[in-house]
């Protein structure tokens, strides 16, 4: 099977996103398959999502999840981060699981480039703010 190396933009595709409202955090990019695109501070090339608050006001994602399993949304837990009106944050998917808000940021999960589930969830543990639901195409 030929791998095809391929960017999800979110933007592109919003029939598979799912978000609560236009003022919160969303996904607008993955990549599940990272061979030569963003290199992580090891110089290693591990799947990564890109987080955008839309809106003007920060959030504050202390205590959000991102997970890649619908049965357990909250796999992986932020730190004490803010995130300002109109920022960009790539979180990388490499298993690595790194947490310091002061460097980068690294889940306890990869991504499958098959397609898979995936979501932002909110404080409460329960509220899918953003995501892919089945799952988020093959790349």
């Amino acid at each position: 099977m030929l791998r095809r190396r391929a960017l999800i933009s979110v933007l592109a595709i919003p029939f598979l996103l799912r978000s609560a409202s236009s003022a919160e955090v969303v996904i607008t990019e993955i990549m599940a398959f990272n061979e030569t695109k963003v290199a992580d501070e090891d110089g290693d090339f591990p799947d990564w999502i890109e987080l955008f608050n839309p809106s003007d006001q920060a959030v504050d994602l202390d205590g959000w999840y991102l997970s890649d399993d619908p049965e357990n949304l909250v796999k992986w837990r932020f730190p004490a981060l803010s995130l300002a009106g109109g920022e960009f944050l790539i979180v990388f998917c490499s298993g690595k699981d790194r947490r310091n808000p002061e460097r980068e940021l690294h889940t306890n999960f990869r991504l499958s480039s098959d397609g898979e589930f995936l979501a932002l969830t909110a404080p409460d543990g329960h509220t899918i703010v953003s995501g892919f639901d089945p799952a988020f195409p093959p790349q």
